[in-house]
């Protein structure tokens, strides 16, 4: 197992049958960041491979309820 910075895959040389992105590819700035990683990314896979994305956006009609009943308040962390 690997741990790293997926801005950095092109420095690997090995091929993989499983990638994992937990809660982080969504912070990636912009679209074409996020193209960039996945063209690296599909050099390094196995044939029939598979990549495990797990993302959020807090400000989605889906989430925005679950978010504000979780908001701390009256902390150092506004989150």
């Amino acid at each position: 197992m690997k741990k790293m910075n997926m801005l950095d895959l092109d420095k690997l040389k090995e091929k993989y049958d499983a990638v994992f992105f937990i809660a982080s590819f969504h912070h990636l700035e912009a679209s074409e960041e996020r193209n960039i990683v996945l063209n690296k990314l599909a050099k390094l896979l196995n044939k029939n491979a598979k990549i495990y994305l797990t993302n959020w956006a807090l400000n989605s009609e889906v989430n925005k309820e679950k978010f504000e009943k979780s908001r701390l308040t009256n902390t150092e962390n506004e989150f």
